[in-house]
């Protein structure tokens, strides 16, 4: 023990002597751990200098600027013609009888389009016209007979009872044409639900019904055909409620459609909407909310013939905001 302690003091005094001193434990830590020490403490001297970097960034960051994309509002539309198209039905169930249209045909007002079987309808518009022909026959002979009376009462040639008997069966004969003539209306009436006309001049889109089909009212089955004036294309898109505000009347905007790559179909719009809905297309794309709201916006397009009717497009408005 003694000479242990001997060694030391020994050591102790030529290291002093020296003018060196016993190294601390820090020192002989890093001595033992060589250039590994070095790099952890500049990779943590690097970490926090990044650190201190993005933190004065996210202090100073500027909001990027708005670019064209911004600057456009984009909603999926559907192509029409120059108004909505017609779903046609008749107003009263029957057999599809007779198409006087084919698909792709163009049409009047007025022009006669289907006829459902009416052979029943027919009879009865056959016998109220007799009917109206022989009442209109015996009233212009009551008629006739009524004036004659009215010139001899002046000479006395026939008496009052004759020509009371006169005047009341005029009367009766009037009020049988009256009826007559009301007969006549229901059944031109009821034989017109059978004899679907055009309402307006168009082109027949498509024919949805085979000859001897059943068909039904509105809202009961699909219609007979579908009618549309295709003399122009506007395009009704959905705007969201988000966008609403940056949409207005006369602006610029742009149609495209997949199955037309590359073209792009130039319009302005020309219409908005009154109120907001939820009937909109849906683009079925991911993503895509079902409790939004939508403000309509017709676009009226330069040309664009091409396009069929009810063809979905991606619209986009030139918003300038």
């Amino acid at each position: 023990m003694n000479s242990l302690h001997s060694r030391l003091t020994a050591e102790d005094f030529d290291t002093k002597r020296n003018g060196m001193h016993l190294p601390s434990p820090a020192v002989s830590l890093r001595n033992r751990l060589g250039p590994a020490w070095l790099l952890a403490l500049a990779g943590s001297a690097i970490l926090v200098a990044l650190a201190l970097v993005v933190w004065g960034l996210a202090g100073t960051r500027k909001p990027p600027e708005r670019g064209v994309r911004d600057l456009r509002v984009a909603a999926v539309g559907l192509v029409e013609g120059a108004s909505r198209e017609i779903a046609v039905y008749p107003e009263v169930g029957g057999t599809l009888h007779v198409l006087h249209v084919r698909a792709g045909q163009e049409v009047q007002a007025g022009d006669l389009l289907f006829e459902l079987h009416n052979d029943s309808q027919k009879a009865q518009m056959a016998l109220a016209e007799a009917e109206m022909t022989s009442a209109d026959v015996q009233a212009q002979q009551a008629k006739a007979d009524w004036e004659r009376s009215q010139r001899l009462m002046y000479s006395r040639a026939v008496s009052q009872e004759t020509y009371d008997a006169n005047h009341f069966k005029k009367l009766t004969m009037d009020a049988k044409v009256a009826e007559a003539k009301a007969r006549l209306t229901l059944a031109r009436a009821e034989l017109a639900k059978t004899q679907v006309r055009a309402s307006g001049a168009g082109q027949v889109l498509q024919v949805h019904q085979a000859l001897g089909t059943l068909v039904e009212p509105r809202k009961q089955g699909d219609p007979v055909l579908r009618l549309a004036d295709v003399s122009r294309r506007r395009v009704r898109a959905w705007v969201e409620e988000l966008d609403v505000a940056r949409v207005a009347i006369g602006q610029p905007a742009t149609a495209v459609a997949d199955g037309y790559a590359g073209q792009k179909f130039a319009g302005r719009v020309v219409e908005l909407a009154g109120r907001m809905g939820q009937d909109a297309p849906r683009s079925n794309r991911p993503g895509e909310r079902e409790d939004v709201y939508y403000r309509e916006v017709l676009i009226e397009l330069n040309g664009a013939r091409e396009l069929p009717l009810n063809l979905r497009v991606d619209v986009f408005i030139e918003s300038g905001s």
